[in-house]
């Protein structure tokens, strides 16, 4: 006889290191749950020598079970385009992980959670289990966003994935019992388009036990630092970072001309680094850091 109802989690990416939003959320959901309702059986690709990071495993899972991961090449990204499938969902596709997850639904779990709509593929068409997607964005969106800003021809490509995705991310919301977003406007949002069959929301939170309060130092007149932490190879925060340039840092020097930006986190592609320097605004661009709280602490605004 079994104990706690099991539960299946399914991620299209190897949880660690805890360096992107993504894997920063759903780490996190998953250490708070481990030893509790659920027996939590995590399903992922996983990289050569993962061994290394045992201590995290354990600490979000009861079981572990993996398969090759496969980063995709900028050739499978091309070859990916003509897939029916956007490229994000078409790359995450893996024979050896769809029989992974095969060999664990024959298992017959409790629950079965798909974490982000790309691991959708892993999955037969048919669960014959209590299921659940968790959403961290409104992929569609976004999608649609790069194709209003991109100029020339990568404008139709970007469309193009736009148009695959929202009946992508439609179909594979539509399949689970409930689907969680992060924020009450994205579960509006997804129900408004998508018509899922239950929606919930989990908003995003902070660790108060990691990022403790500390009383900020008043900011000098005409000074002050702004601060914003993100993945800077993901395009959508670039393409944010990069409209705080055009739009709202001019208004900020109008009323405080010594004021700075720090930009933290990996990837700022050169376009954007090149276009600050050429501004000549007091903006840095440190990069990925292992510890964001001194940066945090620093600062007197925080840019989400």
């Amino acid at each position: 006889m079994r104990g706690r109802p099991r539960l299946l989690f399914i991620s299209p990416r190897f949880l660690f290191p805890a360096d992107q939003g993504g894997k920063i959320r759903t780490s996190n959901i998953l250490r708070h749950m481990k030893g509790g309702a659920f027996e939590i059986v995590l399903a992922a690709p996983a990289p050569t020598g993962h061994a290394r990071f045992a201590a995290d495993i354990d600490s979000v899972c009861d079981r572990f079970v993996h398969w090759p991961e496969h980063k995709p090449t900028q050739a499978r990204r091309a070859q990916a385009l003509f897939n029916r499938l956007p490229v994000a969902a078409a790359t995450d596709h893996s024979i050896a992980g769809s029989r992974v997850i095969a060999s664990t639904l024959a298992e017959q779990p409790d629950i079965v959670l798909a974490d982000f709509p790309h691991a959708a593929v892993l999955l037969p068409a048919k669960l014959n289990a209590a299921s659940v997607m968790f959403t961290h964005n409104v992929e569609a969106e976004i999608f649609e966003r790069h194709g209003k800003l991109a100029t020339g021809p990568i404008r139709y490509v970007w469309q193009d994935q736009a148009r695959k995705m929202r009946r992508f991310e439609g179909e594979a919301l539509r399949r689970f019992d409930t689907v969680i977003a992060v924020s009450s406007r994205d579960a509006a949002e997804l129900k408004d388009r998508y018509l899922p069959r239950r929606i919930a929301t989990i908003d995003t939170g902070v660790d108060l036990d990691f990022f403790p309060f500390s009383s900020p130092a008043p900011a000098p007149t005409e000074g002050g630092t702004v601060i914003f932490t993100g993945t800077m190879s993901w395009q959508a925060n670039a393409e944010g970072i990069d409209w705080m340039l055009e739009e709202i840092w001019p208004r900020v020097i109008a009323a405080r001309p010594a004021a700075r930006a720090v930009i933290v986190g990996r990837g700022a592609p050169d376009w954007l680094t090149t276009k600050v320097r050429e501004r000549g605004v007091a903006w840095d661009f440190p990069g990925f850091v292992d510890d964001i709280r001194p940066h945090v602490a620093a600062a007197h605004v925080s840019v989400i």
